[in-house]
């Protein structure tokens, strides 16, 4: 039996909307080789997410809170990722090498929109004319880049892009999605003193659905909340789907889907 049309879908951005066009480890080689360093893939595929994981420990959500602009942020993560490198380059080889790689990543080049995305962002809001949102732990100027040099705005407008350095609480903290539905509220015209308020936000809670590529921060938090889940499953890691299987359902709201073609099919 197919479900009830969504009344919102919030929908994750890196890895879901958008992933780099080649890996992180071989964009990050194609640049340090012009300097004389290069790292095996899988040293440096891990070595990126001790760094990342390191310093956003110490400077959460891009170390806003911190007073750190973004390219501070991400410059702190690539000299500790680089940190054995600091004594064989200068301190300007090293500083150009940091900043080169900053800058590519601030590019259309560095980055592909999955064909997938914009199928079930097309039946949400041009087919459907479903609520259709953003709702994101990703760097914000990388993701307002790729909605816009992209062409994804006719389907997020502004008003539709959640990220956490602007809401100011992270996946998986609810707060993050509880931000989201009272703004949905809000934009209808609802304020929390109205006679109707507590029903229409149970009400929307209990049909939204989010999309997203990471069991923690995008099923977990929803599904506790009340809100329907569905894992992006692309390349068969999270051990609920089988070989050839398309879409599988988790529980009463939760399913799991190797594309984002397969959700529309979910509903009536």
């Amino acid at each position: 039996m197919k479900l009830r049309l969504p009344s919102l879908i919030t929908i994750d951005a890196y890895n879901t909307l958008y992933t780099p066009h080649a890996s992180i480890p071989i964009q990050y080689n194609e640049i340090t080789s012009k300097f004389g360093v290069s790292l095996p893939i899988n040293q440096l595929k891990l070595k990126y997410g001790q760094a990342y994981k390191q310093i956003n420990s110490q400077f959460s959500n891009y170390g806003k809170a911190a007073g750190l602009s973004v390219d501070q942020f991400w410059y702190k993560v690539l000299s500790s990722l680089y940190s054995d490198f600091h004594n064989r380059l200068d301190s300007m080889q090293f500083d150009a090498m940091v900043n080169n790689i900053i800058t590519a990543f601030k590019k259309k080049e560095a980055y592909k929109v999955f064909d997938d995305f914009v199928d079930v962002a097309h039946w949400a809001v041009k087919e459907k004319q479903i609520p259709f949102c953003l709702a994101s732990n990703a760097d914000a100027g990388v993701t307002h880049l790729v909605i816009d040099e992209f062409g994804m705005r006719p389907f997020l407008s502004k008003n539709d892009v959640y990220l956490s350095y602007d809401v100011e609480y992270c996946k998986p903290d609810p707060r993050f999605f509880e931000y989201i539905i009272e703004d949905r509220l809000k934009l209808q015209g609802m304020t929390k003193d109205s006679a109707s308020y507590a029903q229409k936000r149970a009400e929307l809670i209990q049909f939204s659905w989010h999309l997203g590529d990471e069991y923690d921060k995008d099923v977990e938090t929803t599904l506790k909340m009340g809100m329907g889940a569905i894992l992006v499953d692309r390349d068969y890691s999270s051990g609920f789907l089988k070989a050839n299987e398309t879409v599988k359902q988790l529980g009463e709201k939760c399913y799991v889907v190797n594309s984002l073609t397969e959700v529309r099919d979910l509903f009536k």
